[in-house]
């Protein structure tokens, strides 16, 4: 796993290996990282598929209730199958686009 925290966010990501490796080693970590902004980033992880990506569902839902930002980057995925309630881009830039969104609405209380 690897975590790259910048000013705004982490991004957790996992250089190569299966999305299995990658949920045991994002389960160990999350209570550290619960009070971040997250970007999921899941680009160089195989075997991931719909359901690998719904695994993040319920836990993005609870860390977003936090007032927290939680998007998932993967792009092996139709987006049109994707809940809206599941923040899912397939680009790094797009998901830090949607924090800078996120932290704007935040900020006007909305």
């Amino acid at each position: 796993m690897v975590f790259d925290k910048t000013a705004t966010a982490t991004v957790v990501s996992h250089k190569g290996g299966s999305f299995l490796s990658f949920k045991k080693g994002f389960e160990e970590a999350y209570p550290e990282l619960q009070n971040e902004h997250l970007i999921i980033d899941l680009i160089a992880v195989s075997e991931v598929n719909l359901d690998a990506i719904l695994y993040f569902k319920t836990l993005s839902s609870t860390h977003r209730s936090r007032h927290k930002s939680f998007v998932v980057v993967a792009d092996q995925v139709h987006f049109d199958e994707l809940p809206d309630t599941l923040m899912v881009t397939p680009t790094i830039t797009e998901a830090k686009d949607i924090l800078d969104m996120e932290e704007i609405e935040r900020d006007l209380g909305l």
